[in-house]
């Protein structure tokens, strides 16, 4: 399993779309802040942090589709896939390593991207910097974060099923997006059902600073459940595929 995840490493670290869909992400936090320091639009930090979260998840989500798409895609496309799977002791293992490398990728790229935005935090409002802005910047980042990467995890199971071709999971992942999108926007009365789905409960959740409120249980319950149901749905399919 660990020469497995070394080995998606390496692969991540000679492979040039990693390093495209991370720079575009990474653009959209940086845009913001030359945005609000040159035209001026929001009075508060925590109004641009909200603004700025909402848009690089949205971002960011398309790129990682783009980049799971990509790292399962390849291995059918270029006939690698049967020597690949040599080095993994079961088809299971290699499941966990593509998706290992991929909660890496994510990661470090939203590290990057917290680090960007503190930055913008201090250039922007110096006045309200300190360390409880920091606080919830991680704290917002981290949850978004971490709720976004399960939710979108049934995008392994589209890219082991689809083999060599691109579009499908790159359309479901703008699907997925785009149901997130509208979660943000959801009414007082529809805020349950935006929490039952699990692309809208990201936005729910992210927004809900109390870990006991109701609605937050039922988005993290929804979240957790696509998750493990895309990642045994992943691992059947790949399992029973001839290569």
């Amino acid at each position: 399993m660990c020469n497995g995840i070394r080995a998606e490493i390496l692969k991540i670290r000679h492979d040039r779309t990693s390093l495209i869909c991370s720079a575009i992400a990474l653009c959209v936090p940086l845009l913001l802040i030359i945005k609000e320091r040159y035209i001026p639009s929001l009075d508060d930090y925590f109004s641009w942090l909200m603004t700025t979260n909402s848009l690089y998840i949205w971002i960011f989500s398309v790129m990682s589709s783009l980049f799971i798409t990509f790292l399962i895609q390849r291995e059918y496309q270029d006939h690698t896939i049967i020597n690949t799977l040599t080095a993994y002791p079961s088809r299971s293992s290699f499941i966990i390593s593509k998706l290992s490398a991929w909660a890496l990728w994510y990661a470090i790229t939203w590290i990057v991207a917290l680090i960007i935005i503190c930055i913008g935090y201090r250039i922007l409002y110096p006045d309200e910097f300190g360390a409880a802005g920091i606080k919830l910047t991680i704290e917002l980042l981290a949850k978004s974060g971490a709720l976004s990467f399960l939710a979108f995890t049934p995008l392994l199971w589209v890219a082991i099923k689809q083999r060599t071709s691109f579009y499908p999971s790159v359309l479901m992942g703008l699907l997925f997006t785009a149901i997130m999108m509208a979660g943000s926007q959801a009414s007082g009365n529809m805020i349950l059902v935006a929490s039952l789905i699990p692309w809208s409960a990201v936005s729910i959740a992210s927004l809900i600073p109390d870990m006991t409120n109701g609605y937050f249980i039922v988005s993290g319950i929804s979240i957790v459940l696509c998750a493990v149901i895309g990642i045994f749905l992943a691992i059947y399919a790949f399992s029973r595929q001839d290569q």
